[in-house]
C-alpha cells in the first residue's frame, strides 16, 4: 500500500496487524524502550515508504458512495467477512 502508519516505543499492544480500529480506541500501552527517557508513543505515516510528518501530511480525499450502491456495498461487505472468517478457519465458504 501507499500509506502506512507505525507505532513505536509500545508496552503492549491491544489490537493486531489488519484490526479495524475506531477513532479514539485504545490500541496500545505507552512503553519506554530504546534510548529514551521516559514513556512516550512514537507515530509516524510512510508514503512510499518514506517518512512524513503526521500532523502536516495530505491525505487524499474521498467521495462518499452514492446512495443507490449502499445496500450492494454493504452485501458484498458480509459475503467477504464470511469467506476472510473461513479461510481464516482453514474452512471452504459456504
Amino acid at each position: 500500500s501507499t500509506y502506512l502508519t507505525a507505532y513505536g516505543h509500545n508496552q503492549s499492544l491491544l489490537v493486531k496487524e489488519g484490526d479495524i480500529v475506531k477513532r479514539g480506541q485504545t490500541i496500545g500501552n505507552l512503553g519506554n524502550s530504546g534510548r529514551s527517557t521516559g514513556s512516550h508513543l512514537h507515530y509516524e505515516v510512510r508514503i512510499d515508504d518514506i517518512p512524513h510528518d503526521p500532523m502536516t501530511v495530505d491525505l487524499p480525499s474521498t467521495r462518499p458512495l452514492a446512495a443507490n450502491y449502499k445496500d450492494a456495498w454493504q452485501y458484498r461487505c458480509g459475503q467477504y467477512e464470511k469467506e476472510m472468517n473461513a479461510l481464516a478457519k482453514n474452512k471452504t465458504p459456504r
